[in-house]
């Protein structure tokens, strides 16, 4: 009697071997072996809470219908299986050989590439000055380059990232529902006009409009954002809790504490809001 095995060469002795019906002259067998997701036993322990944890791959068979081979056709599977993967081998050989020399000069321009924008950022750092001096009491334009709203576990606050006319950054954190930097006024008649400066995320930096203020300086600092960390995926010793990231942009940063704007800076268009009472 012809002996049968699974694909991984395991004979098929537990389970009868058997053709399909409808194609009786096929020389194609068939068999069954345990289910590899419950194990054989058509359900799974920590499923039971669902379904009483049938197992959805056999559906409570326990076992699984699968093709066997003879010990020939076995042998002439492992050969092509070895001849494809050998194929494989050479083209990813013959094309890592033909493209090294554009890898190698690639990787030196990103290098070169890279290094110049670190000594770029770096450069443009060292031009930055911090504004005043703390707890001065400054009044100097501005405009907004950034402005976003956080809601945090103690109510929501809003960032003012700004720019003064030197490009040094200045940073305001407002709590709640503050009026910065809107501006308000009552006329004699009731009505009550506010202006507040557009800030349009589409526009750059100089494009925003500008407004004078007069701030107090709570604090200095130096602001940077990381990237992905530069490491070698190769490398298995490699500690990620220490890995040296990719620094993105380093900035000097002035806090100022209660900023109140005074005019605008340019054609100030005062809206009504309606009648004080």
């Amino acid at each position: 009697m012809e002996k049968y095995y699974y694909r991984d060469g395991t004979e098929a002795t537990k389970y009868k071997v058997f053709s399909n019906p409808d194609k009786p002259k096929s020389k194609i067998r068939y068999s069954y072996e345990d289910c590899w997701k419950c194990d054989g036993k058509g359900v799974i322990d920590h499923y039971r809470y669902h379904d009483q944890g049938i197992c959805y791959k056999c559906h409570d068979q326990k076992v699984l219908k699968t093709r066997v081979w003879t010990k020939e056709q076995i042998e002439k599977l492992d050969e092509k299986q070895s001849i494809k993967l050998a194929e494989q081998e050479k083209e990813a050989r013959e094309y890592r050989i033909a493209n090294e020399e554009r890898f190698k000069k690639e990787a030196e321009e990103k290098r070169l590439a890279e290094e110049k924008r670190l000594a770029d950022l770096e450069a443009k750092f060292e031009k930055m000055e911090y504004v005043g001096t703390i707890g001065e009491k400054i009044e100097l334009e501005v405009r907004i380059v950034f402005q976003r709203t956080f809601n945090g576990n103690y109510g929501m606050s809003t960032l003012y990232s700004m720019e003064d006319s030197n490009g040094n950054s200045l940073v305001y954190w407002q709590s709640g529902y503050g009026n910065f930097p809107r501006l308000e006024k009552k006329e004699e008649n009731g009505d009550l006009l506010f202006w507040c400066p557009n800030y349009d995320p589409e526009l750059k930096n100089e494009e925003q409009e500008k407004f004078l203020i007069k701030a107090t300086v709570k604090d200095y600092k130096v602001y940077k954002k990381e990237g992905e960390p530069i490491i070698d995926l190769n490398d298995k010793s490699v500690d990620f809790g220490k890995v040296e990231r990719k620094l993105l942009f380093k900035i000097k940063q002035t806090i100022l504490a209660r900023p109140k704007t005074i005019r605008a800076v340019g054609e100030q268009h005062w809206q009504n809001i309606g009648t004080w009472k």
